[in-house]
């Protein structure tokens, strides 16, 4: 692999940010301003600690920041259902 945009997990990533960024607007207006920027830095780190992972060029290091986004994602998660229970 030449780079880390070749990884279907980076891609995947990448393709969850966009969902999350549209989701966003569907939020409640009460909000909006609290979680929404939680989430949007929460899945901007995903694709980020994959590519730095894939970037150290060790698998441990790779596998560190795999766990990292795991993480990130059980976040993301989360912070999704809580909006929409209110």
């Amino acid at each position: 692999m030449k780079n880390y945009k070749e990884l279907i997990v980076w891609q995947k990533g990448i393709e969850l940010a966009i969902e999350i960024y549209r989701i966003i607007d569907l939020f409640p207006s009460k909000e909006k301003y609290t979680l929404t920027n939680q989430m949007q830095r929460t899945v901007i780190s995903i694709s980020s600690n994959i590519a730095e992972g894939w970037g150290r060029g060790l698998t441990k290091e790779y596998i560190y920041f795999s766990t990292c986004c795991k993480r990130f994602f059980i976040g993301i998660r989360n912070t999704s259902y809580h909006c929409f229970q209110t």
